[in-house]
């Protein structure tokens, strides 16, 4: 087990924080699953079940536990700021017994791989303001050798791809969307201009700055934006 009493913590938020790590200490060894308590103000670390520490195994290192190097340790980094920022509006608009669930690769395979979690967020605590101020999470290990794993795999990426060109997506005029659609089923400029009753100079300019917004340099970078944002 691992457990920090982070500083600045009321002595009542103390005392209901201990007796709730307390009940899962009683019972880590019987669940089939990680069981975590996070500080929501920089979530730090607060606890971690035996089992916890046995998959990291080797990678465990209880200094960067405690500290700011948790996540980019253990974690891929931009999937964590991603969940972390979903569990904080989760816990402004949801009630306490409501979970999060989600699929996270975390480094606890051999050599320090990846493999892959699914895991359950909730708040398990908040200050006497109301604001949130524990969570707990539950995970547990998918098995590698189901077809879920290479599914699972494809989504989580295809979610990376989408986050990471959001703000492209968002650069983009109703009218550029129509083309991109079009461009993705391989149309040509004159087939997309006659059916949005443009000219194919247009269409030909519209290509060159949706190329350029979406930082598309071939068909396959062109189809898989579309697919990405359900145009096609």
């Amino acid at each position: 087990m691992h457990q920090v009493i982070p500083r600045n913590t009321e002595p009542a938020l103390v005392a209901l924080l201990n007796e709730k790590i307390n009940g899962l200490v009683s019972l880590e060894d019987t669940l089939p699953c990680v069981c975590i308590v996070h500080d929501m103000r920089d979530f730090s670390l607060v606890y971690m079940s035996s089992q916890g520490k046995q998959r990291l195994g080797g990678q465990w290192n209880e200094e960067r536990t405690a500290g700011k190097d948790y996540f980019s340790t253990y974690f891929k980094i931009e999937d964590s700021m991603f969940f972390t920022e979903k569990l904080l509006e989760h816990a402004r608009t949801e009630p306490d017994e409501a979970f999060m669930t989600f699929f996270e690769e975390v480094r606890t395979g051999p050599d320090h791989s990846y493999e892959w979690y699914l895991s359950s967020s909730r708040v398990m605590l908040r200050d006497t303001e109301g604001n949130p101020r524990f969570s707990l999470t539950i995970s547990m290990p998918i098995n590698i050798h189901t077809h879920v794993t290479k599914k699972v795999a494809r989504v989580m990426e295809e979610n990376r791809y989408m986050r990471a060109h959001q703000h492209h997506f968002g650069q983009l005029t109703k009218r550029e969307k129509q083309i991109l659609a079009c461009m993705a089923r391989n149309m040509t400029s004159q087939a997309i201009g006659e059916q949005l009753f443009i000219s194919e100079k247009t269409v030909a300019t519209h290509r060159k700055n949706i190329k350029r917004k979406i930082g598309a340099r071939t068909d396959y970078d062109v189809i898989k934006f579309a697919q990405t944002f359900d145009l096609i």
